[in-house]
């Protein structure tokens, strides 16, 4: 199974995201039809509990700068890199989301359906550019079932690094992330990324601004 071995976050968003996905979500006056299957309580939503996790880790760090992240765009990205993955890497995978038992079989289907009712609620309260995508360097060609489902199901984008060193990696990330943001301003990735041969990189884009 191939390691992950750096997770890189360009542009994330907060918390919030997951009260303005509730309001949008729940209100009766939405014109989006309910989504099927419902969307979890908080107990049970898997990108809660990485949200609150990562946000203690950055907390914890006197260093950090003011962070905003995302969890549901995350906990998808993950989702997707869970249901394609088996041995070792699908354990660490599971373990980032800490899946509760009882809904560990449909944890796929959760995040693909939060996902979608986030998308289908940009213009309602808050707009928003993002983009995701795993990142390969030199590795093994990924399988069309999975770039595609990806895709569909949790809107993962699949590209591939060259055989340049770490700053042509961390440029073609930048132009990845102006490009699907619409030229908007990214926030510049402070540490060196030093993916070496075999390795996957997760990005997450977002400019989200509310109205």
């Amino acid at each position: 199974s191939t390691m992950l071995s750096r997770l890189a976050f360009g542009l994330l968003l907060s918390l919030h995201v997951l009260l303005v996905l509730s309001s949008t979500t729940n209100s009766s006056k939405s014109p989006f039809p309910p989504a099927s299957p419902s969307l979890p309580s908080l107990l049970n939503d898997p990108s809660w509990a990485l949200g609150v996790r990562l946000y203690k880790a950055l907390r914890s760090d006197s260093s950090s700068v003011n962070t905003l992240f995302s969890p549901l765009l995350l906990a998808s990205s993950l989702g997707a890199l869970a249901e394609s993955s088996v041995g070792k890497t699908a354990d660490q995978i599971q373990d980032l989301l800490k899946t509760p038992s009882k809904v560990k079989k449909k944890v796929g289907d959760i995040l693909s359906v939060a996902l979608k009712s986030f998308v289908e609620a940009n213009g309602t309260s808050f707009q928003m550019h993002t983009s995701s995508s795993v990142f390969t360097k030199q590795a093994p060609a990924l399988s069309h079932t999975f770039t595609k489902q990806s895709q569909s199901r949790f809107r993962l984008q699949h590209q591939t690094l060259g055989k340049g060193d770490f700053k042509a990696d961390l440029k073609q990330l930048h132009d990845w992330a102006k490009a699907v943001l619409s030229e908007k301003k990214g926030a510049p990735l402070e540490a060196e990324i030093k993916a070496k041969a075999g390795a996957m990189i997760l990005a997450n884009a977002l400019h989200f601004k509310g109205l």
